[in-house]
């Protein structure tokens, strides 16, 4: 089964000069969270698209959402579905011609893209009862910025 996650928030690690790119899920995830560290110029790109900053020039993810709606290749979802010594793996699910197309992707990426074509974003439900945070103290999610 596919969990629907949403994004919570984004949390500068400094110490390994990444993000951390936190999920929830979207139904019964009250105080479950699922950090992915991510790097800075993925994280840019998602930061810039929630808050919706204008930019000049598109980025990278901009221009594959242009070609992607050019050529009238919907993005379906994506689907973080394993994690492998601490890497995570996302698959985007496009349509093509009527049929289903899965394209491996950075799940930082995979979430760029989604956020900006507003599809789901789902993790398999092992990877997520297996990598999510439980935070049920107050104190401790107001330190990370994650209070629910």
């Amino acid at each position: 089964m596919d969990i629907e996650v949403s994004i919570h928030g984004l949390i500068p690690d400094t110490q390994a000069n990444q993000q951390i790119l936190v999920l929830k899920a979207k139904e019964n995830g009250t105080g479950k969270f699922l950090p992915i560290w991510i790097g800075p110029s993925e994280a840019h790109a998602i930061k810039i698209i929630l808050e919706e900053t204008a930019l000049e020039r598109p980025l990278t993810h901009d221009l594959l959402k242009d070609l992607m709606t050019f050529f009238k290749t919907p993005l379906r979802k994506v689907v973080i579905h394993k994690l492998v010594q601490g890497t995570y793996f996302a698959n985007l699910h496009l349509e093509n011609r009527g049929s289903e197309l899965i394209v491996d992707s950075r799940p930082s990426d995979a979430i760029a893209l989604a956020v900006r074509l507003k599809s789901p974003i789902f993790i398999k439900e092992d990877v997520y009862l297996k990598q999510h945070i439980n935070l049920k103290e107050k104190q401790p999610a107001q330190q990370m910025g994650l209070e629910s």
